[in-house]
Formats: structure tokens, C-alpha cells, sequence
């Protein structure tokens, strides 16, 4: 049996010819795509903390936590926690770490967010970043049996410009030339006492 050339024309065109609906369905598929996607970065977004920055070192900083409706909170300075949405600040002197846990109340996704940073004390100038003032404990001196036994030497140049303090140093040694690890001080008649600290000190005489 044969066929026309009109109709297998005809029949070639129909095939050919796309399906009306397949461009909608295609961006349909993309634009569910798409939202999908959005979603997903949607969700994890990262947490606002402003105020302080990661791995910043400051003399003194507020940070606040922002409360996004959609979502419970859960955060902690160093460990204790701490409010959200509110200023909170922070003087000590030391290490800090800011940590944020954050839960959708929908999709009961959790994200959390880690700010490290120093509060410095101003004083120590570029050293020692983080660490906190500290004054001595006050001396207490040893008592005298503790001496027993012990020489007090003192140390001293032979010849020092007139005029100036000489510089001097004491400590107390046993028998065997071994320092006896006292407290106390050296005194003399018109001359700054020096205090021995675990067995030596130093000091000024005036000239």
C-alpha cells in the first residue's frame, strides 16, 4: 500500500510538532527547583550576632544576638547563658567564646554559630593578650627559725660614679653555699630596705 507525499509530510509535521504544554511543565519543574533550593539556604542562614566579630581582640564590647521570629534560641558566654536580643556586655579581662544554637520551629532544623574573642587589659599594652590584671600577694615574712644557720651575703661594685645609687644584692645561703628560700628584709640606718623573696632581693643604696 502506498502513501500520498501530502500525507507523510503531514505525518512527519505532527511528530515533530512539540506538545503545547511541555514548556510550562519544564518551567514549572524549574521553578519547584528553585524554591527547594531556596528554602534550604533559607534555612541556614547564619545566625546575626552584632557587636563583636570572630577571632577579634577588644578592651571592652557589647554583642547582642538577633531574635528572628520562627525560631528558638540557645546561647551561652564561656558556658553560661546568656539573653538573646538584648545587649549584652562584656569587661573581663580573658578569652570568650560566644556560642548561639538555633532551632527552626517548623522544620526543626538546628544551625549554631561559634565567636571567639579577647577582651585585653589595656595596661599590658601589646602582651600578653587575654590574660587578667593580677597583683602580688602581699610578703610574709619568714619566721626566725627559718634563718637558722643561714649568712647574708651582699653583693656589691667596688666602684660605682659619685652620685648616683649603687646597686647592690642580697641573699641568704646555708653552710653548703645553698640558698634558704626565707622572706624578709635587709635594713640599715639611712638606707631603702630591700626585701628577700624566697632567699634574694635587690635594691639601691643612696649615694
Amino acid at each position: 500500500m502506498h502513501k500520498s507525499k501530502n500525507s507523510i509530510n503531514r505525518n512527519s509535521n505532527a511528530q515533530s510538532r512539540p506538545q503545547a504544554g511541555a514548556p510550562i511543565m519544564k518551567h514549572l519543574r524549574i521553578l519547584a527547583l528553585l524554591l527547594v533550593l531556596f528554602t534550604a539556604i533559607s534555612g541556614r542562614a547564619q545566625i546575626g550576632i552584632g557587636g563583636v566579630a570572630n577571632n577579634t581582640i577588644y578592651t571592652t564590647v557589647s554583642f547582642l544576638v538577633t531574635n528572628e521570629s520562627g525560631y528558638t534560641y540557645a546561647a551561652t558566654l564561656d558556658g553560661t547563658p546568656v539573653p538573646v536580643g538584648v545587649s549584652v556586655p562584656v569587661t573581663h579581662v580573658d578569652y570568650h567564646e560566644l556560642f548561639v544554637l538555633r532551632t527552626n520551629t517548623t522544620t526543626h532544623a538546628v544551625t549554631n554559630r561559634l565567636v571567639k574573642f579577647i577582651i585585653h587589659f589595656a595596661e599590658r599594652g601589646s602582651t600578653e593578650d587575654g590574660i587578667p590584671p593580677w597583683t602580688p600577694y602581699p610578703l610574709i615574712p619568714s619566721a626566725k627559725g627559718e634563718f637558722a644557720g643561714g649568712t647574708l651575703r651582699i653583693l656589691a661594685p667596688q666602684s660605682f660614679p659619685q652620685g648616683m645609687p649603687i646597686p647592690v644584692v642580697a641573699w641568704v645561703e646555708d653552710a653548703n653555699g645553698h640558698a634558704l628560700r626565707v622572706n624578709g628584709s635587709v635594713t640599715a640606718p639611712g638606707q631603702n630596705s630591700i626585701n628577700l623573696v624566697r632567699g634574694a632581693g635587690s635594691g639601691f643604696l643612696s649615694a
